[in-house]
Order: structure tokens, then sequence, then C-alpha cells
């Protein structure tokens, strides 16, 4: 039926992701702006790391969502689980959000965490690729 979700669909949701792909497009752009004279240096690269931590808290805020998605937000099984029951998919979202966002600012409040092992694998790769991040857009200004 249309409109129902099966195994197929929430795997090619996911192949989407591939999409982000094309944003070495935005690197381009900003390689070739340091050129211009009418743009400051120093603007231009905040803006860039910014762009960079929005883009990259953004993918693995749905990457750790899809996660929990598979698990069909179990509560005993999902960092996702228990909390959601009662919220739409834009607060889910959300919460993803502020998920990556406190853990790609080192704040972790521990309000969130994983809980089963392909969810703790991915959690220490997405930690350990913030910190080489965090030292490129630092080493950038």
């Amino acid at each position: 039926q249309m409109g129902n979700e099966n195994q197929l669909t929430q795997n090619l949701a996911f192949v989407r992701l591939f999409k982000m792909v094309r944003l070495h497009r935005v690197y381009l752009f900003f390689s070739i702006l340091p050129f211009s004279s009418k743009i400051s240096f120093m603007g231009l690269t905040l803006v860039r790391n910014l762009s960079a931590a929005l883009v990259w808290t953004h993918l693995w805020a749905c990457i750790m969502f899809y996660i929990a998605r598979e698990s069909a937000f179990d509560e005993d099984n999902a960092w996702l689980g228990p909390e959601v029951s009662n919220l739409n998919g834009f607060e889910r979202y959300v919460t993803s959000l502020y998920w990556s966002v406190v853990t790609f600012t080192t704040v972790g409040y521990g309000d969130f965490s994983p809980v089963n092992s392909i969810e703790q694998i991915f959690g220490v790769v997405y930690m350990l690729l913030n910190v080489v991040l965090s030292s490129w857009m630092i080493g950038s200004i």
C-alpha cells in the first residue's frame, strides 16, 4: 500500500544520504572566494566553519535517527526509544539534532546515550571524527 513504510523504502531513505556527496561543490566555492577582494577572509572562514558544523551535525543527527528507526524506536534497544513515544517526526529529528550538537560540542549532558552496539560504534566514530573536525576548524581561524 502507498504510504506504508517497508524495509525497502527505509533502505532507500538511507541511500538518499549519499546525495550529500554533492557538497564538494560548496568546498570548491569556498576555495575560490578568498581571491575576491570584496570579502573579508576572517568572515569567510567563520561562515565556512559554521556551515561545516551545521552540515556535520545534521548528517550525524540523520544517521543516528536512522539507526534508532531501524530498531523501531524500541524502548529497550534504541537510544531514542523511551523519550519519543509521544513525539512527531520533526520533534524526533530535533531530538537527534540536539544529541548531535551536544556530542559535537563535547558537552555531553548524558540525557541521551547509545544503547546497543551499533549505536555505540557510530557514537565512537562520531566522537573521534569530531576531534578531527574541531581541530581543523580551530586551526583554520
